[in-house]
Order: C-alpha cells, then structure tokens, then sequence
C-alpha cells in the first residue's frame, strides 16, 4: 500500500462511522410522521368522488377564522376522492395544515382545517356546495 493511503483508508472508515451515527435515519423520520384519512361531502351528506384534494400548510394569522390560514403554495400530499369520497394520505409530517378540495380546474369549493400528529391516523372531512365540483 502507498505511504500516503496508509492514514487515508482508516481516517476514512473513522469518517463514515462517526457520520453514520449522527445521521437520522429514515425510519427516524417516518416516526416523526403521521397520515390523514378523509372524505369529501356536500352540503346534503352526499360522498363527492373523483375530486382533488390538496393538503396545504397552515400559518398562524390574527384575521383568519380559527387563528390560521392556509400557504397554498406550500402543497404537503395530494390525493383524488375514490368513489365512496374517501382519501387517504400516508407520511405526512406532524403540524397544522388545510385540507382543500378543487375542481379540475383548480377552483377550491371546500377547506377544512387537519392537525396531523406523529404515529396517529388524523381525520377530515371537507363540505364542498352540491356539484361544486363539476
């Protein structure tokens, strides 16, 4: 071996342990997260299917109703209404967000605001007007 690899290859194995350790890991991560389960009604009780629904961050405002507001731009899960207007969105992580259903064009007819907590099953249900979404 060459003089100079002879400190190189253990300083790098001393290098990649300590990293190693002081790294999260991905299941660290995933512990810090949680899903949302949901379902998006009308006005009348009925399921709403194959609408979009946007989990979006949710800031703290004086003027909102509720004491937040949701970032729209800042987009956390996205999913589609199946049939039955049920949704699911896994490793979500924990904090307040919005739950918006749009059109396909993108019109928001309802909101609903979702705490999602580490290791936990949240759960929302967003009201949207009859045929808001067609």
């Amino acid at each position: 071996m060459c003089n100079h690899l002879k400190w190189f290859v253990p300083l790098l194995a001393a290098t990649v342990f300590c990293l190693s350790q002081i790294s999260p890991s991905r299941a660290d991560d995933a512990a810090k997260n949680g899903s949302v389960n949901g379902s998006v009604v009308d006005t009348t009780g009925a399921a709403v299917a194959d609408i979009k629904v946007r989990l979006v961050g949710a800031e703290k405002s004086d003027t909102a109703p509720g004491g937040y507001k949701p970032v729209e731009h800042n987009v956390v899960a996205t999913a589609t209404t199946d049939k039955d207007g049920k949704f699911t969105m896994a490793d979500v992580p924990a904090g307040e967000y919005f739950a918006l259903a749009a059109d396909k064009t993108r019109e928001i007819h309802g909101r609903e605001r979702v705490t999602v907590t580490a290791d936990k099953a949240s759960t929302v249900t967003v009201t949207v007007k009859p045929n808001g979404h067609k």
